[in-house]
């Protein structure tokens, strides 16, 4: 879930205009149902200062790589 940290950060970087990407790593150590339930929350969490769906990755897998450098490719040339 969201700790106050990343509140204040996602907070932060709206505040400057800086694109934010919500990720939500280590997918790989819940089950498939759980981890959307889990991102499910967290977008819930997220409505009231960034609505966003958080994008799914992991590093053991690489499961959610590709979609994260699309965006954050996009994000760079919109700058």
């Amino acid at each position: 879930g969201l700790t106050p940290g990343d509140v204040d950060l996602i907070t932060w970087l709206r505040h400057y205009g800086i694109p934010v990407l919500p990720v939500l790593t280590k997918t790989d150590k819940l089950s498939r149902q759980k981890t959307l339930k889990q991102a499910r929350q967290v977008e819930r969490d997220l409505e009231s200062i960034y609505p966003a769906a958080p994008q799914l990755f992991s590093a053991k897998t690489r499961a959610g790589r590709d979609p994260i450098w699309k965006k954050i490719a996009a994000a760079a040339e919109a700058r």
